[in-house]
């Protein structure tokens, strides 16, 4: 572990603010943006830092300076482990499937992965965590050293950076809420909330976190939170597919167009009555909008 400065610096105990607008309240993990020259934000970005910083001396050491880790090519967060690999002075490795080439000039967080200084691995020839996984265990069999960012796997040997980052970020979020609601992929940061609310002793009526492609993960949550944990409901949304991008602009700022957009609507369309006059805090988690449409090089967006 290296000298903590880094929370300091990358300012990760710092809590993003609660706003109103529209008679909701949002908690806008989207305004943690850490870095001058590209607009990543919120907490996926935060426990990646605090992730490779917490094992900073164990990849320097044991794995050669490398992380490798593997994504869908609709996902921010192979753009997010190769700037924050940079930042600590690390190369990256984004393994995809499914891809090639002239698919790789066609994506803007493709190509922010390597405008970042990242290396893009497309050899796996389906874009499912199976073989992607399958393809980074043949260069471990080549004898290559390297540091997993898999946050799944991640949450259990270093809880202290993917769970915990999280659960601090509850304690400014009002203790008499009626809903609170968080849209879900992998589902971690909903139980890392959840860990948050009963950590701070902020009980809403109902927590509810909304899965935006369908899955059910009600057994990574049960395993983030354990026994004992506080009530909630997971709802799962089918109507989007993943990959579909969806915009919807609140007040002036536009919520991310896979995640918080597609909860957002199924929440204004499924649960109008039940939320109707209601204390409503809808949490987002971050927003990936400015590095899907532009490729960022290097220079200051400030």
């Amino acid at each position: 572990m290296i000298n903590k400065d880094y929370i300091t610096k990358y300012k990760l105990n710092d809590l993003t603010p609660v706003e109103e607008h529209d008679s909701i309240l949002f908690k806008r993990d989207d305004l943690y943006i850490p870095f001058s020259d590209i607009p990543l934000s919120g907490g996926k970005v935060r426990q990646a830092i605090s992730l490779i910083a917490n094992n900073f001396n164990y990849i320097k050491d044991e794995c050669d300076g490398n992380i490798y880790s593997a994504t869908g090519v609709k996902s921010p967060q192979g753009i997010v482990v190769t700037r924050v690999a940079k930042e600590f002075g690390f190369s990256s490795t984004v393994f995809i499937g499914n891809s090639g080439p002239k698919g790789i000039r066609k994506n803007n967080l493709m190509m922010n992965i390597l405008t970042n200084g990242g290396k893009i691995d497309y050899n796996a020839r389906q874009a499912y965590e199976a073989p992607l996984q399958a393809e980074i265990r043949k260069h471990a069999e080549r004898g290559e050293k390297f540091f997993t960012v898999k946050f799944g796997i991640n949450l259990d040997t270093d809880p202290e950076s993917i769970i915990d980052s999280v659960a601090y970020q509850v304690q400014n979020i009002p203790k008499n809420l009626d809903y609170l609601i968080v849209p879900c992929g992998s589902a971690i940061m909903f139980g890392g909330i959840l860990k948050g609310c009963q950590r701070y002793d902020i009980v809403p009526k109902h927590i509810v976190g909304i899965q935006i492609a369908g899955y059910d993960r009600t057994k990574t949550i049960e395993h983030i939170v354990g026994e004992g944990h506080l009530p909630y409901e997971f709802l799962r949304s089918k109507d989007y597919e993943y990959g579909k991008l969806l915009k919807i602009n609140i007040g002036n700022f536009t919520l991310d167009p896979i995640y918080e957009a597609k909860a957002y609507d199924y929440m204004k369309r499924h649960m109008h009555e039940e939320l109707n006059n209601k204390k409503v805090l809808f949490w987002i988690v971050g927003n990936s909008w400015e590095v899907r449409n532009k490729i960022y090089m290097n220079q200051s967006i400030n």
